[in-house]
């Protein structure tokens, strides 16, 4: 079964369990169960034995995700039977929290630190990729500091591309961050110096 598929599997067994409360399918059956947990609802997978066989774990519970929980293993437990496999063991999905998403936006630093953002600068900012003997290192810069030749490099690869691509991400994390980038159309600017001389003259 494809992760896809799963995906649209649980879907589609999440919102039939929250219509009716159960579920029934050819093997197993989810219900709510019959004991009381306060104001969540806790649902139990049966075999046709009646013995339970899942219940999703209390944290899902207290965060209103059981629902989820037993739809996906529902499903698993379903796939299983039906081709005369075990079960996958069964996995808690990884909870994401605020700083999952800072993290990805590049916008809290390894020690979970959250990054300033930039004080305003009608200054624009834009990338630059330089060579420096056979590697291609890459950077944001203000454009005044670039014609000074005044440039840090942020860091370095292997080739021109990738190092555009870089400092292309770099551009979008400082506008993230409030700085003025310079661009069009919402692609920022990254303006390429390490194309020999020689290969300008040729073209």
């Amino acid at each position: 079964m494809t992760s896809a598929s799963l995906f649209e599997r649980t879907w589609d067994a999440a919102i039939k369990l929250s219509r009716g409360g159960k579920l029934e399918g050819q093997h197993f059956v989810v219900r709510v169960a019959d004991e009381p947990t306060g104001d969540t609802l806790r649902f139990h997978i049966l075999n046709r034995q009646g013995q339970v066989v899942f219940t999703p774990p209390t944290d899902d519970e207290v965060e209103a995700g059981g629902l989820f929980t037993a739809a996906r293993r529902f499903v698993e437990l379903e796939d299983a039977e039906t081709r005369s496999v075990d079960p996958p063991e069964f996995l808690a999905l990884q909870r994401r929290t605020f700083k999952d998403s800072l993290r990805e936006w590049g916008l809290m630093d390894a020690e979970g630190r959250v990054l300033k953002a930039y004080e305003y600068d009608p200054e624009p900012l834009l990338g630059y990729v330089v060579r420096v003997n056979e590697v291609y290192a890459y950077g944001i810069v203000k454009q005044t500091a670039l014609a000074e030749g005044t440039i840090t490099p942020t860091g370095a690869c292997d080739s021109p591309d990738e190092a555009r691509r870089r400092a292309s991400e770099l551009l979008m994390l400082a506008l993230v961050r409030g700085a003025t980038v310079m661009g069009m159309n919402g692609v920022p600017a990254v303006i390429d110096l390490s194309a020999d001389p020689e290969d300008d003259d040729s073209t």
